[in-house]
């Protein structure tokens, strides 16, 4: 996926893996203004999303704004990110595995 890509971040992986449940989730920012982020329940595409890419990228922006306020990088007359703000040169791939899936 980063192939030709001027990656500016580590590649992160962030896995959970119970009896039930699993999640793992890798990324990393380039230098792109596009992005590409892939979606898996179970080993079946979700090019769609659904709720567990909805999660990742609510969990992402809201870690970025925290940092930035640790940080005192957030201007107070622009306010926080955006989901906008932080979805260039995103790449990434977020699979879960949930017993009973529903598909819409």
């Amino acid at each position: 996926m980063l192939e030709g890509q001027d990656i500016l971040t580590p590649t992160y992986n962030v896995t959970l893996d119970t009896d039930d449940l699993g999640a793992d989730i890798v990324f990393s920012y380039t230098d792109s203004t596009n992005s590409n982020i892939l979606s898996f329940v179970n080993n079946i595409p979700t090019p769609d999303g659904g709720s567990h890419l909805l999660g990742f990228k609510s969990a992402l922006l809201n870690v970025i704004n925290e940092k930035s306020k640790d940080l005192d990088l957030i201007d107070k007359k622009v306010g926080e990110f955006q989901s906008s703000d932080i979805s260039d040169g995103l790449y990434a791939i977020v699979t879960v595995k949930v017993p009973n899936p529903e598909f819409e």
